[in-house]
């Protein structure tokens, strides 16, 4: 399936880079990939189908504008979610998101369920994350070094960055060849690397602020992860595999 390239421009200005495929007239499903990702990634499982696909590239990956730093949460890039969805002219959606994506989606949800009345949870990670020291993105986007590393380090590494990355992702599968052939200069850069990092400093403050989401939510969840996952959204989706209405 071909995916076209478009770019527009939220109503706050912010450019936006996504991928579409499938019929215009079809309801319009939105796919929002995970850390350190873009669009293409998100994509590469559901080309073979008939909907209308819609995969973004989440504020500072691929080749979508950053947001200031505050808004780079999940319940900022939610708000920024809620923007697209109304810049495209979009007033109902399903939306599949992988990994912290999820926390995207869940967010907008419980604010505006009128726009995404359907979710499907990826592997979601989507509850408080442990204190990590994370050196690894302190250092990469620490004022000086950080300059250095973005200009000498990720440039002439970024290959071998990638495929150690998508290993340790994949594993204990192999990673997939499709995914091996994008361009490792789309997964390492410095746009995403101070955009991780700040995903990763906002997540818990975000996520802690989260309300129930609506009790009419059609929330779908694929591999959950126990720990990942918020119990009270855990227990909706065993109520809804009793009712034999889960995945």
């Amino acid at each position: 399936m071909h995916a076209k390239s478009r770019f527009f421009r939220t109503f706050k200005g912010t450019s936006v880079h996504y991928l579409e495929s499938g019929p215009s007239e079809a309801a319009p499903v939105i796919l929002l990939h995970g850390c350190g990702s873009f669009a293409e990634e998100v994509l590469l499982p559901f080309r073979d189908t008939s909907h209308r696909l819609i995969a973004l590239d989440r504020p500072g990956y691929g080749y979508s504008d950053s947001l200031d730093g505050p808004e780079l949460g999940p319940l900022g890039q939610s708000f920024w979610l809620e923007d697209v969805l109304e810049g495209l002219k979009i007033t109902e959606a399903v939306v599949v998101a992988h990994s912290i994506g999820s926390a995207i989606a869940v967010h907008l949800a419980a604010r505006r369920p009128d726009l995404a009345r359907r979710l499907l949870l990826l592997s979601p990670c989507c509850s408080p994350i442990y204190d990590k020291p994370m050196l690894d993105l302190r250092i990469a986007t620490a004022p000086i070094v950080g300059t250095f590393i973005s200009r000498h380090v990720l440039s002439r590494y970024a290959a071998l960055l990638a495929r150690k990355g998508l290993t340790a992702s994949a594993f204990p599968n192999e990673v997939p060849t499709e995914l091996a052939a994008l361009a490792p200069e789309r997964f390492v850069n410095s746009s995403a690397i101070v955009t991780m990092a700040n995903e990763a400093r906002l997540f818990n403050r975000d996520m802690a602020t989260l309300s129930r989401l609506p009790s009419d939510l059609d929330l779908r969840i694929r591999r959950p992860d126990h720990q990942a996952c918020p119990s009270h959204r855990m227990a909706s989706t065993r109520a809804r595999k009793s009712n034999g209405s889960g995945p």
